[in-house]
């Protein structure tokens, strides 16, 4: 009955929120100011923008409408594009003389030639397609998009399983500092430079995710709510066993054991700490975010791994925006409360 209730709730906000199926947040007339300053790693400052999330939260929706409205570029730099729809739409922005660039991951692990045939089928439309090997990182495990003067982050690949089957979560935005450094980002990975530089609440890997997270982490005061796929960095243990000892709620729900065995182990050693875990296999948790304290976002391509923060290309924000926080939080004890 209490679930009943719970997707009853989630169905009116869902509702109430308009016609279109996505949610806008609009900038508040004062711009708040950061709740806390952060010793160490980036002080996060309040963001507005779009945020969707899949499956059935107008993430699809979202994209296409983006690309089949874009004026003058539309670059996308991804782990796996293989979503029919997206490379239509991409093939459909060319089509009208829009600048499209695609950057893709060569080596896939454990499916090496999964983007074989969105690199043959676009570059045969004329897009200007590529294999990224940038040479300070392991695995391309980005996942963004730049269009006209905005962009889109995401936790997720372009694939249908993305938009159909995994929880994933996008961010669309449009500030200036966010969208120089993902501009910045593109053109170095690119052209195979070193990138050095992030500005506004872009945070990369393996330049400065592990640094800012491990950061905004550690300033929590109430709360730490996280869904991710896979968490086995010691560091980040560390620091949420320190927290629980500190009586900070810390909630999480990871992706299911039948993809990640090792997950049902890290849930246990977590639960004896205090924590409060979920795994999920439907929806299946490919999601990358954190919620400190119900304001602050961390939302990106950046699993909590070794290889997450110190060897792969990973792209994320870090930003406050209470609304966007606590709808993710909802989101996550949803998906905790109906995991295993």
């Amino acid at each position: 009955m209490f679930r009943l209730f719970r997707f009853l709730l989630l169905w009116l906000v869902i509702a109430l929120a308009g016609c279109t199926p996505y949610v806008e947040y609009h900038r508040e007339t004062s711009e708040p100011q950061p709740s806390a300053t952060i010793a160490e790693g980036r002080t996060p400052v309040y963001r507005t923008g779009v945020l969707t999330y899949s499956p059935d939260g107008g993430s699809l929706d979202l994209v296409l409408e983006r690309i089949e409205s874009a004026k003058t570029r539309v670059w996308l730099a991804t782990y796996i594009l293989s979503e029919k729809r997206v490379m239509q739409a991409l093939e459909n922005a060319q089509a009208r003389d829009v600048d499209v660039r695609v950057m893709l991951e060569p080596e896939v692990y454990n499916l090496p030639t999964i983007n074989r045939a969105a690199f043959d089928r676009l570059s045969k439309k004329g897009i200007d397609v590529q294999w990224i090997s940038a040479p300070t990182v392991g695995l391309h495990h980005a996942k963004y998009l730049i269009i006209d003067d905005g962009y889109i982050l995401s936790t997720a690949n372009f694939s249908h399983s993305s938009f159909t089957e995994n929880r994933e979560y996008f961010f669309a935005g449009n500030h200036p500092r966010d969208l120089e450094s993902l501009e910045r980002l593109f053109e170095s990975d690119r052209t195979w430079r070193s990138y050095t530089e992030s500005l506004g609440m872009i945070t990369t890997s393996p330049e400065t995710s592990r640094t800012d997270i491990e950061a905004v982490l550690r300033s929590a005061k109430v709360s730490v709510d996280l869904a991710m796929q896979s968490m086995s960095d010691p560091g980040i243990h560390q620091i949420l066993a320190d927290l629980a000892k500190q009586g900070i709620k810390i909630r999480m729900v990871l992706g299911g054991a039948g993809r990640i065995p090792e997950n049902a182990v890290l849930a246990r050693a977590l639960e004896s700490a205090g924590m409060e875990v979920g795994i999920s296999d439907k929806p299946y948790i490919h999601a990358k975010v954190l919620i400190v304290d119900g304001l602050t976002v961390y939302l990106g391509s950046v699993n909590f791994t070794t290889p997450g923060f110190d060897e792969n290309r990973e792209v994320g924000i870090l930003f406050e925006n209470r609304e966007i926080a606590q709808r993710i939080s909802w989101l996550i004890q949803n998906d905790r409360n109906n995991a295993r």
